[in-house]
């Protein structure tokens, strides 16, 4: 509001030095005690808006910033990946001379993929103009379209989406995500939550398919060890 109580023909708004002229928007008027009214705001009504008053006894005025308070936009570029799966190499050591044995993890085999987990990434959209509170994850099953075998061909019949994480702190950019059924196909989405509420969900993730349970490729991650033992015992 920008009061005035001599001339009412004094008062004056501009936005962005641009003259606003009441009557020439049906969405904006200025009021006689100088409030300056704006319905249906759009994202062009963002910026700065000056209240300028001229009269004889002198010149003053006031300086407002406009930003418009939204839902926050959409997560991107979702992407679900598969884990490795590790497990560790025992080894046993002996050393004839001395006849010291050592037996210890020395190193970890991968195991193909992770049979039960997923790692989710994703970059946050724009906040809305209020900072983004949290994130919420949600996730669906995904099966093979009848008649068709799982490939990159494949065409595939989702479920309904369940809400699996629902208090994602706003500054994380990844989860894993535990407890999946092997063998099984998923996809996921997320969305944003800010001080007006909870944003449209992003585009699904890719669809990302589980291998089975305990079949896998070992592939030697410890090649050799070199132990050297020197003293006496």
């Amino acid at each position: 509001m920008c009061a005035c109580f001599h001339e009412r023909s004094l008062h004056f708004n501009s936005f962005d030095s641009r003259l606003i002229v009441p009557g020439v928007s049906a969405r904006i008027r200025i009021h006689l005690d100088g409030t300056l009214e704006i319905r249906e705001v759009r994202a062009t009504d963002v910026g700065q808006y000056k209240c300028i008053i001229r009269s004889e006894g002198g010149h003053d005025e006031r300086v407002a910033q406009l930003k418009i308070i939204e839902l926050p936009y959409p997560p991107s570029n979702v992407v679900a990946g598969k884990l490795p799966k590790l497990a560790p190499v025992k080894s046993k050591f002996m050393n004839s001379s001395d006849s010291v044995t050592v037996t210890g993890v020395f190193g970890f085999n991968l195991q193909g993929a992770n049979s039960k987990a997923v790692n989710l990434t994703w970059s946050s959209g724009f906040d809305g103009n209020s900072p983004i509170l949290k994130f919420i994850i949600q996730k669906r099953t995904v099966t093979p379209d009848s008649g068709n075998s799982i490939g990159p061909q494949t065409d595939f019949v989702p479920a309904a989406w369940e809400t699996l994480l629902a208090n994602i702190s706003a500054e994380v950019r990844y989860v894993i995500i535990e407890g999946l059924k092997p063998s099984a196909s998923y996809q996921f989405r997320i969305s944003s939550i800010n001080a007006v509420g909870e944003g449209e969900p992003s585009s699904p993730s890719n669809v990302i398919t589980l291998p089975q349970e305990g079949k896998f490729k070992v592939v030697p991650f410890l090649t050799h060890l070199v132990l050297e033992l020197t003293g006496t015992f």
